[in-house]
């Protein structure tokens, strides 16, 4: 995860595995820290729009927690917009 400008952040969901994962990641429980840029994202305190930069679709928003299917070796990338 890395803040970028307007207050969004870009995260990464990345699979080594030789295997399909599943991600689940509840925003929520998350507090998200950037100590290089000193920035902080709180999504119990601010909702953020979800943009899939791979497929261009939206996906949904940090209210709900975020669940994908991940093949072998892929990587799925978000920017959450404010």
């Amino acid at each position: 995860m890395r803040p970028l400008e307007n207050e969004d952040w870009a995260v990464c969901f990345l699979n080594r595995s030789s295997k399909p994962m599943r991600v689940n990641f509840n925003w929520k429980d998350e507090l998200i820290t950037d100590s290089l840029f000193n920035k902080t994202m709180n999504a119990k305190d601010h909702s953020y729009k979800i943009k899939n930069l791979w497929t261009k679709a939206n996906s949904g928003d940090t209210q709900k927690s975020f669940a994908a299917a991940l093949p072998s070796h892929e990587i799925i990338m978000l920017r959450l917009l404010k």
